[in-house]
């Protein structure tokens, strides 16, 4: 009868969505004793385990939100791109602890938050591409392949990640292969 008497306290506070995990493993701490051999002893085994597993999730969210908080702060900090390489890393190293913790489900919310920012850093990128192209294509055409590839390498270092970068690289290569040997 003690055990029932405990059993059903247990079984009520875990129902109530206004208890918390760390109340019920509290109180489960106080009346475990009392139903300890009884038929009830599993279901409060199992009711220990899902709390302990909701502190650690709680604990984790706390974490990422933190992490989260970071990279908004970099993004936000950062209008110019100078960092773009380090919030990109940041970006990837806060992905593979969000995987690794089993959170995958902050995955998209935190994937937009960079998602965002990437494409300003894209936008920006592509700024200058046109004007530097359009020169570096003159000079290569005039056969000054060593004044085309300095103008193409005024390109900003920061953005040397994007895609716009890309295009003036191949076009660079381009150029160096004209240059004599």
């Amino acid at each position: 009868e003690r055990a029932a008497k405990a059993w059903t306290e247990i079984d009520t506070l875990s129902r109530n969505p206004a208890t918390s995990p760390e109340s019920l493993l509290s109180r489960i701490g106080v009346l475990e004793a009392e139903m300890r051999g009884s038929e009830f002893e599993s279901k409060v085994a199992d009711l220990k385990t899902t709390a302990q597993r909701q502190i650690t999730e709680k604990g984790v969210d706390v974490e990422i939100d933190q992490l989260v908080g970071e990279l908004k702060t970099l993004t936000l900090s950062d209008p110019e791109f100078m960092r773009f390489k380090e919030e990109k890393e940041k970006y990837d190293s806060i992905r593979r602890t969000v995987a690794q913790k089993g959170r995958g489900v902050r995955l998209p919310e935190i994937a937009k938050l960079f998602d965002e920012y990437a494409e300003q850093y894209e936008v920006a990128a592509a700024a200058p591409v046109e004007e530097i192209k359009m020169y570096a294509d003159n000079l290569a055409q005039e056969g000054r392949f060593k004044d085309a590839i300095q103008k193409i390498n005024s390109y900003p270092e920061q953005f040397r990640l994007s895609k716009a970068w890309k295009d003036l690289e191949f076009l660079r290569r381009e150029c160096e292969r004209q240059l004599p040997k």
